[in-house]
């Protein structure tokens, strides 16, 4: 996973991180990996998705199940693809720490979807594009 790093400034769980693609996108999976240089990862997460960046619906595998939390990384450098078992079509994801590993919270992350004018499959590199917003809590970004 090629991307900018980050580093949440607290392992107490309750931090994210917020994709704004700007208009509605096809979301079928997710990359997540450990930060390069230092023992920091995320070893489970929610997945957290909205239309309007106000009402937010957990992640889960059957519509109004619950929650799905995933695995995460075990070291920094392995990537863990998790593909859904159900899409989800969202402006806004959000990746919500559950769980960080024991030195701290790290993430390198990609979302794999497709736009609804394009067909085909895309791992969104969002780090790349101006138009792609990123909010957080508590994170410290690095290139």
């Amino acid at each position: 996973v090629h991307c900018k790093t980050f580093h949440f400034s607290s392992t107490s769980g309750k931090q994210w991180i917020q994709v704004d693609f700007q208009e509605p996108h096809i979301i079928t999976g997710i990359l997540t990996q450990g930060v390069p240089d230092a023992d920091r990862w995320l070893t489970q997460y929610a997945i957290l998705y909205s239309k309007d960046g106000l009402s937010f619906t957990p992640y889960s595998d059957k519509v109004g199940g619950t929650a799905k939390l995933f695995k995460g990384n075990a070291d920094r450098d392995s990537i863990v693809k998790h593909m859904l078992e159900r899409i989800i079509e969202a402006r806004y994801v959000r990746i919500v720490v559950v769980e960080g590993g024991s030195a701290g919270i790290g993430l390198r992350f990609n979302l794999i979807g497709v736009t609804g004018k394009w067909a085909g499959p895309a791992i969104f590199r969002f780090w790349w594009k101006k138009q792609i917003n990123i909010e957080h809590s508590g994170i410290r970004i690095e290139t």
